[in-house]
This record gives structure tokens, sequence and C-alpha cells, in this order.
């Protein structure tokens, strides 16, 4: 099956209990400027795409937020801390993109969303997050070719460079093992 629109994708992830639940919980934190991005969602379209019946497991949950006031990788560590005493079955990872730049080597981020879009393959710089209870989606890229499992470099990586990163990502994730059907742009 092919996801045609993002209001398809929404209804998607609103009727997965689990994604909700997980969404949900993270929305308890009250984190300024929190998504959840990469994995996450881009598994599920790609499960979609490939018409799976079982969710590939998580092999982590990507929390991001945006908080310039305090930087301190010991605060994410609590945070995940705190996910982990509301769901402990999940692999929190929280991370604020106001440090990001430094481990990156870029200069800082402006917002979550900023840091999102900056990820090395562009299905991969997607975020959710709930406002009223509703899934809102951000993704600066091609839908449709999101939705029909094309993986390409973002304009940040699609350079002399920073290419050689997002191909040893693709060669390191070995997702097309999983993906089958997914068009990898080398």
């Amino acid at each position: 099956m092919i996801i045609k629109s993002k209001e398809e994708l929404i209804n998607i992830i609103e009727s997965d209990k689990d994604m909700m639940k997980i969404l949900k919980t993270v929305s308890l934190l009250d984190l300024p400027d929190w998504w959840i991005s990469a994995g996450f969602i881009r598994n599920k379209i790609w499960d979609v795409l490939h018409d799976f019946n079982k969710k590939t497991e998580y092999n982590d949950v990507d929390v991001i937020y945006y908080d310039v006031s305090n930087i301190r990788e010991s605060t994410e560590k609590m945070y995940e801390k705190e996910l982990n005493k509301l769901n402990s079955e999940i692999p929190w990872s929280v991370k604020n993109q106001a440090r990001m730049h430094l481990r990156n080597g870029t200069a800082p981020y402006d917002s979550s969303v900023d840091a999102v879009n900056q990820y090395p393959e562009c299905p991969t710089a997607i975020c959710i997050k709930l406002v009223d209870n509703k899934v809102v989606i951000h993704y600066d890229y091609d839908f449709d070719e999101l939705f029909n499992g094309i993986v390409r470099p973002t304009p940040y990586f699609d350079n002399k460079k920073r290419k050689a990163i997002y191909l040893e990502r693709i060669e390191e994730k070995y997702w097309h093992s999983k993906w089958p059907k997914l068009e990898i742009y080398k």
C-alpha cells in the first residue's frame, strides 16, 4: 500500500494505538519545542509501503526538544529516566537540539525543526508531535518520494563535504534488507 497524502499518514498514525501512546507519554513531559523524529515515523511509512502486518521493532524512539537555557547532556538523561518511569518498554533517546550542533560540527540550530531538516536522509528528516491531541507532522521534503520509499540525502548532505556521511549511514543501516522496495540514491 502506498500512502497518498499527509492527511492519510496522520490517520494511520492516529489509528496506531502504540504510536499514540508513545506520543501521549512524551507530551506529559511538556518539553519546549518537543517532537518525536526519525525512524519512529519513517519506519511506520516503510512498513505500510511493504504491507507488513507486524510493526518493525523500535531501535529507539528519538525524542527531541529545543532549550538553549540548559544544554547539559545530564538533563537529557534525566528526561529519559522520566520517560522510562512512564513506559519502560520503549528504548527512549532524548536529545536537546540546542546542543546537537556541537556534536554534528554545524552552525547552531534555530529550533528542533531546523535540526530535523538537517538530518542526513530525507525520509529520516521527519517529526511529529501532539497538539490538542491531534498529530502534527513536519516534513520539508517531497511527500510523494517519502511515501514511495525513495531515499535521498537532504540538501545539507548532498554535497562533497557531507555526502560521505550519508553514504556511510546507508551502508551501516542496511535498510534495503528490511525494506526491499526502497529506492536508495547513492
